[in-house]
């Protein structure tokens, strides 16, 4: 699988041919950090917001300051409601990188303010 571009994983992934870990993924290419938001996008697009926690969840494992990864996570967990684990990521991301505050919802940015 290495040398296989973004857009050709991406394709692979849609046709069901794709069965990579999420480390193997990051070897694809060596398109590590854009890979991952690609990979997010593309399974939140199916609705596999599990999968998408899954995957992210080894990413944050790995790097525990990856700020993007937390942000993903958090999205995907607020598309199934689970608010409290979207918060805690949410801010999570926020103390770790507080440059993008716009990249977190703005309910999420107002909660836990007094």
């Amino acid at each position: 699988m290495l040398g296989v571009s973004l857009n050709e994983a991406v394709t692979l992934y849609r046709g069901g041919s794709l069965a990579l870990s999420f480390e193997e993924a990051l070897l694809v290419s060596g398109l590590c950090l854009r890979f991952t938001r690609g990979l997010d996008n593309i399974l939140r697009s199916l609705g596999e917001h599990a999968k998408a926690i899954a995957d992210f969840t080894k990413a944050i494992e790995l790097w525990p300051d990856f700020a993007a990864a937390l942000r993903n996570r958090a999205h995907s967990y607020h598309q199934l409601g689970d608010t409290a684990k979207a918060q805690a990521d949410f801010s999570a991301a926020l103390q770790i990188d507080p440059s993008e505050p716009e990249r977190v919802p703005v309910q999420y940015r107002r909660q836990g303010k007094s």
